[in-house]
């Protein structure tokens, strides 16, 4: 809810206002549940290491898209968070 992007099951929903880097996060979830990526893992555990890949892959390729700098910055802020989250979880960052 409130969110610009999604991806739900097998479709990728984006409002008017979406941005760059959610695009291409949703994108990338998208690949990640086709290819079945930490599918072995429990929820919210799955969610928590699929949101950290994701948050770094887009990190890692801000020049090629050309990520605006108030993307960037929100997404390492995001990716700290989701960090934190793993640091919480029970056996989190065995997992990573």
């Amino acid at each position: 809810m409130g969110v610009a992007a999604a991806n739900v099951g097998d479709i990728l929903i984006f409002r008017k206002d979406v941005c760059i880097s959610e695009v291409l996060e949703e994108i990338h979830h998208f690949e990640q549940n086709l290819s079945g990526m930490n599918s072995d893992k429990d929820e919210p555990l799955r969610s928590i290491l699929n949101e950290i890949e994701a948050k770094q892959y887009l990190l890692d390729n801000v020049k090629k898209y050309r990520i605006p700098r108030k993307e960037t910055e929100l997404t390492r802020k995001k990716l700290e968070s989701d960090k934190k989250q793993l640091d919480e979880y029970p056996e989190g960052r065995n997992q990573w």
